[in-house]
């Protein structure tokens, strides 16, 4: 015989895990693009926190790739070194105790503090001038990192980038995104970005 108790136990906490799950794939989709959230909703590990969420991140320490083909939410992206890339669309920003101190896909720590990006497919560490359609204003970012992977997005790029082209209080904006070449693997180049 089996216990009503038990048996009106399972479907209840099979549908609030299941609404759990559900809140925080939404809560999770809703904080921004980079690659990170997207292994996170696609049940990857938790990413690692190398570094506190207010402490300083030493720049470098990736490694150079371009990579393989993949696919995210059934579109599939091929990376390579294409010196003719220009493309325009809308970028977005992420950063903040989220994503600091945490690793980009070359490897390196992110600092939500320094001028990077990230882009699908342009090789990491690479170089890329992104333009604020906007206003005009353009500057040259250190990419190590995938993404975005919402909607037709073209980069992600820091919150110190953000502040820069002064796109950080719309959260979105139109830019143009032009590839420059590779970027060196030390990682200091933030004098010269600036």
């Amino acid at each position: 015989m089996t216990n009503p108790m038990v048996s009106a136990a399972i479907p209840r906490r099979v549908v609030v895990t299941g609404s759990i799950v559900v809140v925080a794939a939404v809560f999770l989709a809703g904080c921004g693009t980079s690659a990170t959230r997207t292994a996170l909703l696609a049940g990857a590990e938790p990413i690692e926190r190398v570094v506190g969420p207010n402490d300083k991140v030493t720049p470098g320490g990736g490694r150079y790739q371009v990579g393989k083909a993949y696919s995210i939410g059934g579109r599939t992206y091929v990376p390579k070194e294409d010196p003719s890339l220009d493309e325009s669309g809308v970028a977005s920003w992420y950063g903040g105790d989220f994503h600091h101190g945490t690793r980009t896909a070359n490897g390196e720590v992110y600092d939500r503090g320094t001028i990077t990006a990230a882009h699908k497919t342009m090789p990491l560490p690479s170089y890329a001038r992104v333009t604020n359609l906007k206003n005009g204003r353009s500057i040259v970012v250190r990419v190590n990192d995938r993404g975005p992977y919402v909607g037709s997005r073209v980069i992600d790029i820091s919150e110190k980038t953000a502040e820069l082209l002064d796109m950080k209080r719309f959260g979105l904006g139109q830019v143009r995104v032009q590839y420059v070449g590779r970027a060196g693997l030390a990682g200091s180049d933030a004098r010269v970005l600036a």
